[in-house]
């Protein structure tokens, strides 16, 4: 099938991990088969759902998207709808894109009707709270954050960055294409971020 692949994706996997893929019950599996005879599968997206929430400290987890701009897509696509549903449509249009963001962010905030604006990086690498104070006004959405980010950082500010947006009403999301290297270190709805991927 078609499977979207971005680089996040490529990325170490554990060799036991394409030796399980590649069982029947998972490789030879068709969308157009009984239900029935799919169970196992089924079970196995569930179960891993039901982690993934628990990892994340997320109340909700999607398994639609394929890959990681697609969970993008589909993170942005719920915060633009509870930004509808607030009766701010209208108003809030920017999408705040720190310098050290994942490539696909900007692409993202458009195909979802945003305008992505770019957030200064610091002599570090790390976003600059500063720039993110200044640039927030009744027209922003959300700010997309990539962590690690693309310089391979972890950022800091987080749950100070959280504070700014929320008090300005707008949205927190986090582009987790590396979340591998966040495992055991917190759990990404920790600061209140109000959507997230990861890549896997």
């Amino acid at each position: 099938g078609i499977y979207p692949l971005g680089s996040c994706t490529m990325k170490y996997n554990p060799r036991v991990n394409e030796k399980v893929a590649r069982y029947p019950g998972f490789s030879a599996i068709h969308p157009l088969q009984p239900m029935k005879t799919a169970q196992g599968a089924l079970e196995v997206i569930y179960r891993l759902q039901e982690w993934l929430g628990k990892l994340t400290g997320m109340e909700r987890v999607a398994m639609s998207p394929a890959a990681g701009a697609h969970g993008e897509l589909c993170g942005m696509m719920c915060i633009r709808q509870a930004i509808e549903d607030r009766g701010e449509a209208d108003q809030r249009k920017i999408v705040l894109v720190p310098a050290s963001a994942h490539g696909t962010n900007p692409a993202t905030a458009v195909m979802c009707g945003f305008k992505p604006l770019y957030l200064e990086a610091k002599a570090d690498g790390r976003i600059d709270l500063e720039d993110l104070k200044s640039k927030m006004n009744d027209n922003v959405a959300a700010m997309m954050l990539t962590n690690p980010n693309t310089c391979g950082l972890f950022e800091r500010e987080i749950a100070d960055a959280a504070e700014i947006l929320h008090k300005n009403g707008s949205f927190f999301f986090c582009d987790g294409a590396k979340f591998n290297a966040l495992l055991g270190r917190g759990k990404g709805a920790d600061p209140c971020v109000g959507a997230l991927h990861h890549n896997m």
